[in-house]
Protein backbone atom coordinates (compact mmCIF):
# COMPACT_ATOMS: atom_id res chain seq x y z
CA UNK A 1 0.00 0.00 0.00
CA UNK A 2 1.68 3.40 -0.62
CA UNK A 3 1.67 6.16 1.68
CA UNK A 4 -1.41 7.48 2.05
CA UNK A 5 -3.75 9.99 4.00
CA UNK A 6 -7.14 8.91 6.23
CA UNK A 7 -9.82 10.93 5.23
CA UNK A 8 -12.24 11.84 7.56
CA UNK A 9 -15.57 13.73 8.01
CA UNK A 10 -18.79 13.17 10.24
CA UNK A 11 -18.65 12.48 13.86
CA UNK A 12 -21.52 11.85 16.50
CA UNK A 13 -22.10 12.08 19.93
CA UNK A 14 -25.84 11.69 20.62
CA UNK A 15 -26.16 15.52 21.76
CA UNK A 16 -25.21 18.56 19.87
CA UNK A 17 -24.03 15.76 16.70
CA UNK A 18 -26.87 13.54 15.33
CA UNK A 19 -25.48 10.05 14.10
CA UNK A 20 -25.86 9.88 10.67
CA UNK A 21 -24.33 7.82 7.23
CA UNK A 22 -20.79 7.41 7.95
CA UNK A 23 -20.62 8.90 10.71
CA UNK A 24 -18.46 7.68 13.95
CA UNK A 25 -18.14 8.51 18.07
CA UNK A 26 -15.23 9.40 19.74
CA UNK A 27 -14.67 6.09 20.50
CA UNK A 28 -14.89 4.64 17.30
CA UNK A 29 -11.98 7.32 16.67
CA UNK A 30 -9.79 6.33 19.45
CA UNK A 31 -9.81 2.73 18.25
CA UNK A 32 -9.33 3.98 14.50
CA UNK A 33 -5.55 5.89 15.66
CA UNK A 34 -5.21 2.87 17.98
CA UNK A 35 -4.95 1.06 14.96
CA UNK A 36 -3.26 3.23 13.24
CA UNK A 37 -0.64 3.57 15.16
CA UNK A 38 -0.20 -0.35 15.68
CA UNK A 39 -0.52 -1.01 11.66
CA UNK A 40 1.32 2.42 10.43
CA UNK A 41 3.56 5.07 10.86
CA UNK A 42 0.87 7.80 11.87
CA UNK A 43 2.84 11.13 11.25
CA UNK A 44 1.73 14.84 12.01
CA UNK A 45 0.04 16.88 9.08
CA UNK A 46 3.77 18.90 8.96
CA UNK A 47 6.12 16.03 9.13
CA UNK A 48 4.22 14.06 6.58
CA UNK A 49 3.60 17.09 4.06
CA UNK A 50 8.01 17.96 4.34
CA UNK A 51 8.51 14.23 3.61
CA UNK A 52 6.16 14.17 1.01
CA UNK A 53 7.35 17.15 -0.91
CA UNK A 54 10.90 15.92 -0.11
CA UNK A 55 10.03 12.49 -1.83
CA UNK A 56 10.88 10.75 0.79
CA UNK A 57 7.42 8.84 2.14
CA UNK A 58 8.10 5.41 3.18
CA UNK A 59 4.98 3.33 2.02
CA UNK A 60 3.81 2.92 5.74
CA UNK A 61 3.31 6.45 6.19
CA UNK A 62 -0.29 7.80 6.87
CA UNK A 63 -1.38 10.79 8.29
CA UNK A 64 -4.84 11.92 9.30
CA UNK A 65 -7.53 14.99 7.08
CA UNK A 66 -10.34 16.14 7.71
CA UNK A 67 -12.98 18.08 5.02
CA UNK A 68 -15.34 20.27 4.53
CA UNK A 69 -15.05 22.29 8.02
CA UNK A 70 -17.41 20.33 10.18
CA UNK A 71 -17.96 21.55 13.64
CA UNK A 72 -18.60 17.84 14.51
CA UNK A 73 -14.81 17.12 13.89
CA UNK A 74 -13.93 20.34 16.07
CA UNK A 75 -16.09 19.07 19.09
CA UNK A 76 -15.26 15.36 19.05
CA UNK A 77 -12.25 14.92 16.79
CA UNK A 78 -9.84 17.71 18.05
CA UNK A 79 -9.82 16.94 22.08
CA UNK A 80 -8.63 13.23 21.07
CA UNK A 81 -6.20 14.45 18.71
CA UNK A 82 -5.05 17.01 21.39
CA UNK A 83 -4.69 13.98 23.48
CA UNK A 84 -2.26 12.53 21.50
CA UNK A 85 -0.34 14.98 20.92
CA UNK A 86 -1.61 14.61 16.72
CA UNK A 87 -1.81 16.90 14.27
CA UNK A 88 -4.01 16.91 10.58
CA UNK A 89 -5.01 18.33 7.71
CA UNK A 90 -8.16 20.27 7.51
CA UNK A 91 -9.64 21.36 4.08
CA UNK A 92 -12.36 23.92 4.44
CA UNK A 93 -14.40 25.35 1.72
CA UNK A 94 -15.23 29.00 2.71
CA UNK A 95 -18.41 30.10 1.99
CA UNK A 96 -20.04 28.64 5.09
CA UNK A 97 -17.12 30.79 6.49
CA UNK A 98 -18.36 33.90 4.71
CA UNK A 99 -22.16 33.67 5.46
CA UNK A 100 -23.21 31.21 2.93
CA UNK A 101 -25.52 28.15 4.14
CA UNK A 102 -23.58 25.17 2.68
CA UNK A 103 -26.35 23.01 1.34
CA UNK A 104 -24.39 20.01 1.44
CA UNK A 105 -24.51 19.39 5.21
CA UNK A 106 -28.10 21.11 5.38
CA UNK A 107 -29.53 18.16 3.09
CA UNK A 108 -27.09 15.40 4.97
CA UNK A 109 -28.54 16.92 8.48
CA UNK A 110 -32.28 16.99 6.86
CA UNK A 111 -31.83 13.24 5.95
CA UNK A 112 -29.99 12.45 9.32
CA UNK A 113 -32.74 13.23 11.41
CA UNK A 114 -35.90 13.48 9.43
CA UNK A 115 -35.42 9.72 8.16
CA UNK A 116 -34.59 6.68 9.44
CA UNK A 117 -31.66 5.45 7.36
CA UNK A 118 -30.31 6.48 4.50
CA UNK A 119 -33.02 4.59 2.21
CA UNK A 120 -36.05 5.62 3.52
CA UNK A 121 -34.25 9.20 2.36
CA UNK A 122 -33.71 7.65 -1.24
CA UNK A 123 -37.00 6.37 -1.91
CA UNK A 124 -38.74 9.84 -0.66
CA UNK A 125 -36.71 11.60 -2.84
CA UNK A 126 -37.22 9.62 -5.86
CA UNK A 127 -41.25 9.90 -4.81
CA UNK A 128 -40.75 14.06 -4.55
CA UNK A 129 -38.77 13.81 -8.03
CA UNK A 130 -41.99 12.15 -9.87
CA UNK A 131 -43.59 15.46 -8.79
CA UNK A 132 -41.54 17.74 -11.65
CA UNK A 133 -41.80 18.35 -14.70
CA UNK A 134 -38.13 17.66 -15.61
CA UNK A 135 -38.63 14.02 -13.78
CA UNK A 136 -39.37 12.68 -17.43
CA UNK A 137 -35.71 14.06 -18.46
CA UNK A 138 -34.68 11.79 -15.18
CA UNK A 139 -36.08 8.74 -16.51
CA UNK A 140 -34.53 9.11 -19.91
CA UNK A 141 -30.56 9.38 -18.42
CA UNK A 142 -31.30 6.83 -15.44
CA UNK A 143 -32.08 4.01 -18.98
CA UNK A 144 -27.79 4.55 -18.83
CA UNK A 145 -26.99 4.11 -15.07
CA UNK A 146 -25.12 0.70 -14.74
CA UNK A 147 -24.44 0.33 -10.68
CA UNK A 148 -21.33 -1.53 -11.60
CA UNK A 149 -19.44 0.72 -13.72
CA UNK A 150 -20.54 4.60 -11.64
CA UNK A 151 -18.20 5.30 -9.21
CA UNK A 152 -16.46 1.81 -9.37
CA UNK A 153 -13.34 3.68 -7.66
CA UNK A 154 -15.46 4.55 -4.33
CA UNK A 155 -15.61 0.97 -2.92
CA UNK A 156 -17.66 2.93 -0.04
CA UNK A 157 -20.56 3.09 -1.67
CA UNK A 158 -23.94 0.69 -2.02
CA UNK A 159 -25.82 0.70 -4.96
CA UNK A 160 -28.39 3.34 -3.81
CA UNK A 161 -25.47 5.03 -3.26
CA UNK A 162 -24.33 4.93 -6.86
CA UNK A 163 -28.16 5.45 -8.19
CA UNK A 164 -29.02 9.16 -5.86
CA UNK A 165 -25.43 10.20 -7.14
CA UNK A 166 -25.70 9.59 -10.74
CA UNK A 167 -29.47 11.14 -10.06
CA UNK A 168 -28.14 14.18 -8.45
CA UNK A 169 -24.92 14.74 -10.62
CA UNK A 170 -25.56 13.42 -13.64
CA UNK A 171 -28.88 13.49 -14.18
CA UNK A 172 -30.75 16.88 -12.26
CA UNK A 173 -27.38 18.55 -12.06
CA UNK A 174 -26.82 21.30 -9.13
CA UNK A 175 -29.61 23.64 -10.01
CA UNK A 176 -32.53 21.08 -10.13
CA UNK A 177 -31.38 18.61 -7.23
CA UNK A 178 -31.43 21.96 -5.03
CA UNK A 179 -35.34 22.57 -5.86
CA UNK A 180 -36.19 18.80 -5.50
CA UNK A 181 -34.30 18.91 -2.10
CA UNK A 182 -35.13 22.52 -0.49
CA UNK A 183 -38.94 21.70 -1.61
CA UNK A 184 -38.30 19.04 0.61
CA UNK A 185 -37.12 20.68 3.89
CA UNK A 186 -39.72 23.28 2.97
CA UNK A 187 -42.15 20.98 4.25
CA UNK A 188 -40.08 20.08 7.44
CA UNK A 189 -39.72 21.78 10.45
CA UNK A 190 -36.06 22.40 9.62
CA UNK A 191 -34.39 26.27 10.00
CA UNK A 192 -31.31 26.59 8.03
CA UNK A 193 -30.24 29.61 9.86
CA UNK A 194 -30.44 28.13 13.41
CA UNK A 195 -28.50 25.33 12.18
CA UNK A 196 -25.88 27.43 10.69
CA UNK A 197 -23.45 27.29 13.96
CA UNK A 198 -24.32 23.61 15.00
CA UNK A 199 -23.20 22.11 11.36
CA UNK A 200 -19.56 24.02 10.23
CA UNK A 201 -16.88 25.67 12.47
CA UNK A 202 -16.36 29.40 12.70
CA UNK A 203 -12.70 31.35 12.08
CA UNK A 204 -12.12 31.14 15.31
CA UNK A 205 -11.73 27.54 15.08
CA UNK A 206 -9.67 27.79 12.24
CA UNK A 207 -7.50 30.22 13.92
CA UNK A 208 -6.90 27.79 17.04
CA UNK A 209 -6.09 24.61 14.46
CA UNK A 210 -3.64 26.72 12.81
CA UNK A 211 -2.31 28.40 15.68
CA UNK A 212 -1.86 24.47 17.18
CA UNK A 213 0.26 22.98 13.88
CA UNK A 214 -2.67 22.19 12.28
CA UNK A 215 -2.22 22.45 8.63
CA UNK A 216 -5.35 24.06 6.86
CA UNK A 217 -5.69 23.72 3.32
CA UNK A 218 -8.47 24.48 0.56
CA UNK A 219 -11.42 22.25 -0.93
CA UNK A 220 -12.97 24.67 -3.12
CA UNK A 221 -15.35 27.96 -2.23
CA UNK A 222 -18.48 26.39 -2.55
CA UNK A 223 -17.79 23.02 -2.94
CA UNK A 224 -19.77 22.02 -6.32
CA UNK A 225 -20.20 17.99 -6.58
CA UNK A 226 -19.11 18.21 -9.99
CA UNK A 227 -16.25 20.69 -10.09
CA UNK A 228 -14.20 18.98 -13.12
CA UNK A 229 -17.82 20.37 -15.47
CA UNK A 230 -16.73 23.79 -14.63
CA UNK A 231 -14.43 26.18 -17.13
CA UNK A 232 -10.88 26.87 -15.65
CA UNK A 233 -11.76 30.41 -15.25
CA UNK A 234 -15.41 29.00 -12.94
CA UNK A 235 -12.72 26.32 -11.34
CA UNK A 236 -10.25 29.74 -10.59
CA UNK A 237 -12.77 31.90 -9.11
CA UNK A 238 -13.58 28.77 -7.08
CA UNK A 239 -10.15 28.07 -5.25
CA UNK A 240 -9.10 31.53 -5.71
CA UNK A 241 -11.63 32.99 -3.41
CA UNK A 242 -10.99 29.94 -0.95
CA UNK A 243 -7.26 31.02 -1.13
CA UNK A 244 -7.82 34.48 -0.39
CA UNK A 245 -10.29 33.71 2.75
CA UNK A 246 -7.76 31.24 4.48
CA UNK A 247 -4.59 33.78 3.43
CA UNK A 248 -6.36 36.63 4.83
CA UNK A 249 -7.64 35.02 8.19
CA UNK A 250 -4.40 32.93 8.96
CA UNK A 251 -1.89 35.14 7.65
CA UNK A 252 -0.31 32.58 5.25
CA UNK A 253 -1.10 31.29 1.84
CA UNK A 254 -2.24 27.55 1.79
CA UNK A 255 -0.23 25.24 0.05
CA UNK A 256 -2.25 21.62 0.74
CA UNK A 257 -5.83 20.93 -1.17
CA UNK A 258 -8.25 18.30 -1.45
CA UNK A 259 -10.01 17.64 -4.42
CA UNK A 260 -14.33 17.54 -3.58
CA UNK A 261 -16.21 14.88 -4.30
CA UNK A 262 -12.57 13.50 -5.81
CA UNK A 263 -13.57 16.08 -8.79
CA UNK A 264 -11.16 17.55 -10.99
CA UNK A 265 -8.96 17.64 -14.07
CA UNK A 266 -6.11 18.95 -16.27
CA UNK A 267 -7.42 22.26 -15.67
CA UNK A 268 -8.13 21.81 -11.69
CA UNK A 269 -4.16 20.82 -11.81
CA UNK A 270 -2.73 24.18 -13.44
CA UNK A 271 -5.22 25.99 -11.66
CA UNK A 272 -3.66 24.92 -8.11
CA UNK A 273 0.14 25.10 -9.18
CA UNK A 274 -0.88 28.57 -10.77
CA UNK A 275 -1.70 29.32 -6.92
CA UNK A 276 1.13 27.85 -5.39
CA UNK A 277 -0.58 24.88 -4.07
CA UNK A 278 2.19 21.84 -4.19
CA UNK A 279 0.19 19.23 -2.55
CA UNK A 280 -3.03 17.63 -2.74
CA UNK A 281 -5.00 14.32 -1.97
CA UNK A 282 -7.96 12.30 -3.65
CA UNK A 283 -10.83 10.92 -2.05
CA UNK A 284 -10.34 7.38 -2.69
CA UNK A 285 -6.69 5.19 -3.19
CA UNK A 286 -6.71 4.68 -7.02
CA UNK A 287 -3.49 6.28 -8.42
CA UNK A 288 -3.41 8.21 -11.45
CA UNK A 289 -0.37 7.58 -14.01
CA UNK A 290 2.11 9.65 -13.61
CA UNK A 291 1.40 10.40 -9.97
CA UNK A 292 1.79 14.01 -9.34
CA UNK A 293 1.72 15.61 -6.00
CA UNK A 294 -1.24 17.14 -5.99
CA UNK A 295 -2.85 13.39 -6.41
CA UNK A 296 -1.79 11.56 -3.52
CA UNK A 297 -4.96 8.68 -2.19
CA UNK A 298 -7.00 8.84 0.65
CA UNK A 299 -9.00 6.16 2.23
CA UNK A 300 -12.00 6.24 3.53
CA UNK A 301 -12.32 5.99 7.62
CA UNK A 302 -14.91 3.38 6.84
CA UNK A 303 -12.76 1.01 5.36
CA UNK A 304 -10.00 1.44 7.18
CA UNK A 305 -12.90 0.45 10.53
CA UNK A 306 -13.61 -2.94 8.21
CA UNK A 307 -10.14 -3.82 7.68
CA UNK A 308 -9.02 -3.84 11.25
CA UNK A 309 -12.86 -5.25 12.69
CA UNK A 310 -14.13 -2.21 14.13
CA UNK A 311 -17.30 -1.23 14.04
CA UNK A 312 -18.15 1.69 11.01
Amino acid sequence: MPPFSLMLHHFYDHKNHPKGQGAISGDDFECLLDYMTNNYSLLNAKDWMNLALDGSLDKDDVCLSFDDGLRCQYDIALPILNKRGLTAFWFIYSSVFEGSIGKIELYRYYRTVKFKDIFEFYEAFEVRLKKFNFYKEVEIKLQKFNASEYLIEHSIYTDQDRRFRFIRDIALGSQRYEQVMDSMISDSDINADLLFKHLWMDNDCIRDLHTIEHIIGLHSYSHPTRLSDLSINEQYEEYSQNYTHISRLLGVNPTSVSHPCNSYNKDTLEVLNNLGVNLGFRSNMSQPKPLSLLEFPREDHSIIMKKAGLRS
